[in-house]
């Protein structure tokens, strides 16, 4: 559920008190990361025993539906609840290969055909590529302190969403993102609604509902060396990864 909106005269990049810088995404290893993921592997479905978590096992517990848990499970420790929800999905072996060439393939076309996005194939823990992070900024996406999409972005909107029709396999993660200008709980509330607006769209473009998940950071995760309050913390991160189904078909076929 949403947070309460601050008043309609509050808007993204108003005056507020100086805000608590967040704290710098800790350096993990593999094996931390492993650990993390399952402590919120367990925290989601409700685990109570402690056990290992391989690769396999890790992969094929995530699917669209807690992309976005996982994610912000492994993004509070690398700082991106995108790229967590893709480390998240990786599967090593010859499946990580034969999964990493496909989502090279994707990759490669999303970064002809979207004009006003930044398009990065993500590498797994073996040098795969585990999914595709996209990232608009908010300024092409929405006027300031709005949630309604600019018409003149639509068309890579919809070029991703013919995308992701063409890949049935794989999954996506919605992400919003805010700068710390303005109110904490309003900033918050705005990347929960610009998300999901990308997500609707997505929907409307025959993309199965079931495939997305939209989730709002706020100001919690500024990207790598940008202060809090520069206006490029405002965008919208799109994980792209296999899905469930796929992950496992691919690893009973080769590994």
């Amino acid at each position: 559920m949403e947070r309460n909106l601050t008043p309609v005269s509050v808007l993204e990049g108003a005056t507020s008190p100086a805000p608590v810088p967040p704290p710098t995404p800790t350096t993990m290893t593999l094996s931390s990361l492993r650990y993390t993921l399952a402590a919120g592997l367990m925290l989601a479905f409700g685990l109570t025993t402690t056990t290992g978590c391989s690769n396999t096992g890790r992969g094929a517990a995530i699917g669209a539906g807690t992309g976005a848990v996982v994610g912000g499970v492994i993004g509070r420790a690398t700082g991106s609840t995108a790229r967590g929800a893709i480390i998240g999905a990786a599967v090593g072996g010859t499946a990580g290969a034969v999964i990493g060439r496909q989502m090279d393939k994707q990759a490669e076309e999303l970064d002809d055909d979207l004009e006003n996005a930044d398009v990065t194939p993500i590498p797994g823990e073996d040098g795969e590529t585990a999914g595709i992070a996209i990232r608009f900024d908010n300024a092409l996406l929405f006027d300031l302190g709005q949630a309604t999409l600019r018409p003149g972005v639509q068309a890579d909107l919809r070029d991703l969403a013919s995308s992701l029709r063409n890949y049935p396999d794989h999954d996506a993660v919605v992400v919003g993102h805010a700068s710390t200008d303005g109110p904490t709980d309003f900033n918050q509330s705005l990347s929960e609604r610009r998300a999901r607006a990308v997500e609707d769209f997505l929907v409307g473009q025959g993309v199965s509902a079931y495939r997305l998940e939209a989730y709002g950071r706020g100001e919690s995760e500024p990207l790598a060396g940008i202060p809090g309050d520069s206006p490029q913390n405002r965008r919208v991160e799109i994980a792209i990864y296999p899905n469930e189904q796929y992950r496992q078909n691919v690893q009973s076929q080769y590994n």
